[in-house]
């Protein structure tokens, strides 16, 4: 039993009531989170659930999915598809960890803030995901035990607590804890003194992981430390049990009150542990320990009275020397980036010389005024709010020091003059043009650095992390130093939308929004195949017209351009289309192609609504908003209301446009194209009052049926209309954990109709995953999860869909863009249909060999037996023909069938029925 006290192991209570995770000032300010806020939150409340994020997973496992029995359609046939990675495999998603072997720097482990641990044994050529789809998908933290004989040994944390995009700035998803390996980072499993009891509960400070650290200097022991919210945490054990030893909880009339939102921890290879912690916390400053239970303040004399998050960075050569860099607000150097916000910092220079380090036993040396400040529009060192800040020492040249924000700059002398800097990562110091492709990013590189790590046996190779993923320089001394990319195969991409040519069949092409990774696009059916990039920002809606000639894309709040495309998806031209008088964005804002004219463009201004009549009228390489065949449609909505999703009708009739807003209106606009059309509201008494409409699916054979999506938590979530909306029927079912909506359900993100012969098929994409059904039963409608061993829980913000081919594009927030082709339903299964094939994989994990147990039914034909990686592609064939019916076994043998170390999939097929399960591949 866990028990509460500073000196006690790691207690349960609930943080105070200031706790206020994602703090804005991140490249975009508060909107971003105003905007997840209002999408996310309870409408009885105004905020996110307490520890919903663990609350609704639990739930989620308890529904269906497809990897648990074949997906039965409402005839009783069996739907025969499979999901596909599409990548983009050579772009990466926020990595605020990453760290190399000690023992073979081939081998790399880094975590995507929403994409999971990754592992690579090819120094980053190639990846392979470790984190299990069931398994929290967060990592913030990673760090090796480097003693001799235990290398074997990793831990990592979870949980973002600023600048959270699966959740918002406000709307915040926590972490669970920590996890450890002792294998080398193959396997994970949590520590459960770490992990929460009380799934619905924000109650453990462990929820949330700034840095871990361990002791390299004792032998005696497994020590490793934890900077937390609010706390510096230690484990003497390996992370059995923890115990507060700076901070932690202090008890003020009305609560409990912890000690500083920001925190860092690191260690020295003689064990000297510096911690520090924010201005806010009772136990604010600098520290340093020798023992790591008793610390001695050793701040400097000018330390500001108000200061955030405070990074270290340790001299490998001198441990004695370490570097804080801190952001100070309203003191220090300030650096503005191009919009004019601002951002102070200072860099300080620390030397031990005796005793507790304390007073005359250290000396300080203040830096800050050799802080890079190189101009507008991105040449500032600017830490965006705590955002992304680092500061690290090269263990072959003690003079030269690395520092990161927005940007990442060197310097040859330690900062101690400000001549010999120079700016080698993040953006490039490019102001923006008229084009939609705008080059600000360093060349290979980009900007939002959260980690780097020098090499510690080759001289000039340094790695870094941000929010464009994982990179490498070999000539760090170079003049303009030169970066390799080294995503290909990290999946961690943060994708908020998705497009396809919805009109021609068998085209592959795909285009989607990313945060801070802008607009890329696929034309290849392999993963394997770059995307191209199409727009900037942080990415967000987008549209193909009919046949794609024209691409619209957008970026964040509001603006959108057409661009013309070659065969090849370059672009060959493009002009800006959003229209002039717009009063404001949402921040991912919606617009839409009449899907029966896509010259016709609706786009939501806040409660306005827009309307352009031919978009290919306006002309080319415009950088203004445009004002060509723009107009205005009424809507009698308040100023103070968004408008949030959009639906057109293509058929019976066409032109009819829906829309929803912010506080859970719809609307209906017949003939949209007309301007004497009158919205006219047709919102059920059941819908939920407040929430946030995010999603209008409008049935492309029939206009007068509907299903509309809520994504607010503690709301029922999704309604059906077959008369145009004047009736509305809530079909969430199983998806709702009561009748009401309360409770531990997912947030509902986005809602797609697709027909079939003989079938349609809804699908919906959710925080926990991607969920489908062939038959609507109101309240009982039974939503089973797709693809749970490869989309697993990973937030689904996108789905879009081709009538003519069954194709489907699926967008997450964290794992790339999937797709599958949904071929003619109605495939007879064997009589055995909803039974397990697989009757059991032994062992699994697998080592040298596993033994596969199969359910064969009687008349069989034929039995494959595959091996899928995690981007879809096929590894290895066990077996391929018939197999008498009964009880058979085959054998997975690692090495023979060449199935690499690391997450997998088992795909059984007979005849037309199939089963697939996750099995991990241990390495050597």
């Amino acid at each position: 039993m866990l028990t509460a006290g500073i000196a006690a192991v790691l207690l349960l209570e609930e943080p105070s009531t200031t706790y206020a995770p994602g703090i804005s000032g991140l490249d975009n300010g508060p909107r971003r989170g105003e905007w997840e806020l209002m999408m996310l939150r309870d409408p009885a409340t105004g905020r996110i659930p307490e520890g919903i994020r663990r609350n609704e997973l639990a739930y989620a496992a308890t529904l269906p999915t497809r990897d648990a029995r074949p997906m039965l359609s409402k005839s009783g046939r069996a739907l025969a598809y499979e999901w596909m990675q599409r990548g983009p495999l050579h772009i990466g998603g926020r990595t605020r960890a990453l760290a190399l072997d000690v023992t073979g720097e081939d081998t790399m482990l880094a975590g995507g803030v929403s994409g999971g641990l990754w592992r690579s044994t090819t120094a980053g050529a190639t990846w392979m995901r470790m984190t299990l789809p069931t398994q929290l998908p967060s990592v913030t933290a990673i760090a090796q035990d480097v003693r001799p004989g235990r290398t074997a040994t990793w831990y990592y944390g979870t949980g973002e607590l600023l600048g959270n995009s699966a959740s918002g700035g406000r709307a915040f998803y926590g972490g669970d804890g920590m996890c450890k390996s002792t294998d080398n980072g193959r396997t994970w499993t949590p520590l459960s003194a770490t992990t929460s009891g009380t799934p619905h509960l924000f109650d453990k400070v462990t929820d949330n992981v700034w840095r871990i650290a361990i002791d390299p200097s004792r032998l005696d022991s497994n020590v490793v430390y934890a900077a937390l919210y609010g706390t510096i945490a230690r484990s003497s054990n390996g992370g059995t049990s923890w115990r507060h030893v700076l901070g932690g909880a202090e008890q003020v009339p009305g609560g409990t009150r912890y000690s500083g939102y920001y925190t860092d921890i690191a260690v020295t290879p003689s064990g000297v542990a510096y911690a520090t912690i924010s201005s806010d916390g009772w136990r604010r400053g600098i520290w340093r320990s020798t023992n790591g239970t008793t610390w001695s303040k050793i701040a400097p004399p000018d330390m500001p009275v108000e200061y955030n998050r405070i990074v270290i960075g340790v001299t490998p050569q001198n441990e004695n020397v370490v570097y804080f860099l801190g952001e100070t607000p309203g003191t220090g150097a300030l650096g503005r980036n191009f919009r004019g916000d601002s951002s102070w910092q200072h860099l300080w220079r620390y030397t031990w010389l005796s005793g507790d380090g304390s007073g005359d036993g250290g000396r300080w040396e203040d830096l800050t005024e050799n802080l890079p400040m190189l101009g507008p529009p991105h040449g500032d060192f600017f830490t965006q709010g705590s955002y992304d800040m680092l500061v690290e020492v090269d263990p072959f040249d003690s003079n030269r020091v690395v520092i990161g924000g927005t940007n990442l700059y060197r310097s040859t002398d330690g900062f101690r003059t400000s001549g010999n800097t120079r700016w080698i990562g993040g953006y490039q110091n490019t102001r923006f043009d008229s084009t939609v492709v705008v080059e600000l990013e360093y060349p290979e590189h980009h900007p939002d650095l959260h980690r780097a790590i020098f090499s510690p046996t080759r001289p000039n190779v340094l790695y870094s992390a941000s929010d464009g993923g994982v990179h490498r320089t070999d000539a760090l001394d170079a003049d303009s130093v030169a970066w390799t990319s080294l995503n290909d195969g990290y999946l961690t991409t943060q994708f908020y939308t998705v497009a396809i040519d919805r009109v021609t069949p068998g085209d592959a092409t795909i285009v989607g929004g990313m945060q801070d990774n802008g607009t890329f696009l696929t034309r290849a059916t392999s993963s394997a195949q770059p995307w191209l990039r199409v727009g900037t920002g942080d990415g967000s809606f987008a549209a193909f017209a009919d046949g794609g000639s024209s691409l619209y894309v957008s970026k964040q709040l509001g603006k959108t351009y057409r661009v013309v495309l070659d065969a090849a998806g370059n672009t060959v031209a493009s002009t800006r289309v959003d229209p002039l008088g717009v009063r404001q964005y949402l921040f991912i804002n919606p617009f839409i192609l009449d899907p029966s004219d896509s010259r016709v463009m609706y786009l939501a201004g806040k409660s306005e609504l827009w309307r352009n009549s031919d978009l290919t009228a306006i002309p080319m390489a415009s950088t203004q908003p445009a004002t060509t065949n723009w107009s205005r449609i009424t809507t009698g909505i308040a100023d103070s209301v968004y408008i949030t999703a959009l639906g057109a009708s293509k058929a019976a009739p066409s032109h009819r446009l829906y829309f929803g807003t912010s506080l859970g209106a719809l609307y209906r606009l017949d003939d949209a194209t007309l301007d004497t059309s009158t919205p006219r509201a047709i919102t059920a008494a059941a819908f939920p009052r407040d929430a946030y409409l995010s999603s209008i699916a409008v049935d492309p054979l029939n206009a007068d049926n509907v299903v509309v999506a809520f994504s607010n938590y503690q709301v029922q979530s999704l309604f059906s209309s077959t008369d145009g909306g004047a009736t509305w029927t809530p079909i969430g079912g199983n998806l709702e954990a009561t009748p009401s909506g309360a409770g531990s359900g997912p947030s509902i993100r986005t809602v797609a109709i697709l027909h079939r012969p003989n079938e349609t098929v809804w699908l919906v994409g959710t925080s926990v995953g991607l969920f489908s059904t062939t038959h609507l039963a109101g309240t009982k409608t039974e939503w089973t999860q797709e693809a749970p061993s490869s989309i697993g829980n990973t937030v689904v913000t996108m789905i879009d869909v081709r009538q003519s081919d069954g194709f489907v594009a699926v967008a997450t927030h964290g794992f790339g863009v999937w797709s599958t082709t949904i071929d003619v339903a109605g495939v007879a299964t064997p009589s055995t249909a909803g039974s397990s094939l697989i009757a059991s994989i032994a062992p699994n994990p697998i080592g040298e060999r596993a033994t596969v147990t199969l359910a064969v039914p009687e008349g069989a034909r034929r039995v494959r037996a595959r091996v899928f990686d995690t981007r879809g592609s096929l590894v290895a064939t066990v077996h391929d023909g018939p197999l008498p019916a009964g009880s058979r076994t085959l054998a997975i043998v690692p090495a023979a069938h060449g199935i690499r170390p690391g997450a997998a999939f088992l795909r059984v097929d007979v005849d037309e029925a199939t089963e697939t399960r996750s099995i991990t591949v241990l390495g050597p």
